[in-house]
């Protein structure tokens, strides 16, 4: 998911299937967020 409109039919398709369920949203590097407690957290190597 790149967009909020992709939200809700994402959440969605990930409800009405029979097992679990994996909703990839992708956040804006840009973005002002708080940093992350653990280096697991952040994808680095």
């Amino acid at each position: 998911m790149t967009t909020p409109d992709e939200l809700k039919p994402a959440l969605e398709a990930a409800n009405n299937g029979d097992g679990p369920a994996i909703v990839h949203i992708a956040i804006d590097p840009r973005a002002q967020r708080k940093p992350q407690k653990f280096d697991w957290h952040t994808g680095r190597t």
